[in-house]
């Protein structure tokens, strides 16, 4: 029997057509601060952060240009081990649509379709990937 060892979900990224016009709409919406994740206002790639009443900042996801029409917000779920979950998702009948793939020196993910076809990620911290 499959006994869950860490799982939570750790990261939102949210796809936009219109990446500008989202920004704005989210930012105002509920006071998140998104911006480059590399400083350079040319990045692709926001990262979207949320202030608790007490003022502390946290990461709360991303924000990227849809590759496809069809792109919709993604959760990951934090894992370990990563392998695990992935064949287990298979076992329950879901679908890799990713299989795994590192971010160097970061962590490992995993693209996944439940059995309703509601896209989700693995992600698996280590510092250590190649």
């Amino acid at each position: 029997m499959h006994k869950p060892k860490v799982s939570h979900v750790c990261n939102v990224e949210f796809s936009a057509a219109q990446p500008a016009r989202s920004k704005e709409f989210y930012s105002e919406l509920f006071g998140w601060k998104i911006e480059p994740e590399n400083k350079k206002a040319s990045s692709a790639y926001h990262q979207i952060f949320f202030q608790e009443e007490t003022k502390k900042e946290h990461l709360l996801g991303g924000l990227l240009k849809a590759s496809n029409p069809a792109q919709r917000i993604l959760v990951y779920i934090g894992v370990s081990p990563i392998e695990e979950y992935s064949n287990h998702v298979v076992h329950l009948r879901g679908c890799v649509l990713m299989p795994k793939t590192e971010v160097p020196m970061q962590r490992y993910l995993v693209v996944c379709l439940d059995t309703e076809n509601n896209p989700f990620a693995l992600r698996e911290e280590d510092i250590n990937a190649k």
